[in-house]
C-alpha cells in the first residue's frame, strides 16, 4: 500500500478541500498530520487516549460549524479517508445569544507550519 502523500506546493485548503467546517486555528504542522494519517490508515492511531487527553470540539455559532480542537485528528482522518471513530463534542452554549464563533477562518487562510524539534 502506498505511503499517504501531501502533494509538493499543495495548500491545506487544497488537501481539505470542500467542507462545511470551518478550522479554528491558523496553522497546520504537515509532519504531525502525515504521522497522524499514516498511523490511522495502519490501524493504530490511539483514538480513545486523544480523546481522553484532548477531545475533540466543534463550536457552533451564526457563522457555522468551528473545530476548536482536533484540527490535525480532523485533517489527517480527512487525508486518510477514514470516519472518525471517537465522537466530537459539539459546543452550543460558548456564545451568548448566538453569536458568531469568533475565531472561525477559512481553510485558504490556514498555512504549513513548522513542527519544533
Amino acid at each position: 500500500m502506498p505511503r499517504l502523500v501531501i502533494p509538493e506546493g499543495a495548500t491545506p485548503a487544497d488537501l481539505i478541500g470542500e467542507t462545511d467546517l470551518l478550522p479554528g486555528q491558523d496553522w497546520l504542522e504537515k509532519e504531525t498530520l502525515l504521522h497522524y494519517a499514516r498511523l490511522m490508515e495502519e490501524g493504530y492511531f490511539p483514538w480513545q487516549a486523544m480523546q481522553e487527553d484532548q477531545p475533540m470540539t466543534v463550536e457552533v455559532g451564526t457563522n457555522g460549524k468551528v473545530i476548536s480542537q482536533g484540527h490535525h485528528r480532523w485533517a489527517a482522518a480527512r487525508l486518510a479517508g477514514l470516519v472518525i471513530p471517537v465522537d466530537i463534542e459539539y459546543q452550543y452554549d460558548y456564545l451568548e445569544n448566538g453569536q458568531a464563533v469568533p475565531y472561525a477562518l477559512t481553510w485558504d487562510e490556514v498555512i504549513w507550519k513548522k513542527a519544533y524539534t
